[in-house]
């Protein structure tokens, strides 16, 4: 997806996680969130090079 998405003039970030330790919901999407600020942040780099 993230391939494609870079033939547009678009952004997008992406973070996903899953519950299969039973972490729990909330833990779950922690987990989630923090992964597309980072991939957000790694985007903002890519972007001005």
């Amino acid at each position: 997806m993230k391939a494609k998405i870079a033939e547009t003039p678009y952004r997008c970030a992406f973070g996903y996680a899953s519950n299969l330790n039973n972490q729990g919901v909330e833990n779950v999407l922690k987990e989630a969130d923090a992964l597309m600020y980072k991939d957000k942040a790694e985007s903002k780099k890519q972007k001005t090079k």
